[in-house]
């Protein structure tokens, strides 16, 4: 999913006209939907780690879920 950039740019850190040119430069390479491009491995890392959280506290949630709403199996009734 492509984000949303403004159309105009400004020379900052992030989302200026160079960035934008090689992240899809990258991903026409890759074949990939899309790329970001960040500015060192620990923000890769970062990233990385809290994106593994968040996926990980969302399979829990969903599985505490079915845990609690699953019916008996059958044979087991009382």
């Amino acid at each position: 999913m492509r984000e949303k950039r403004r159309a105009s740019f400004e020379y900052g850190h992030y989302g200026n006209y160079t960035t934008v040119v090689a992240e899809e430069k990258i991903s026409a390479l890759e074949g990939a939907e899309s790329t970001i491009l960040m500015a060192s491995g620990m923000c890769v890392s970062t990233v990385l780690l809290i994106e593994s959280y968040t996926l990980l506290c969302r399979s829990l949630s969903v599985h505490r879920w079915d845990i609690s709403n699953a019916s008996q199996p059958e044979g087991l009734n009382s």
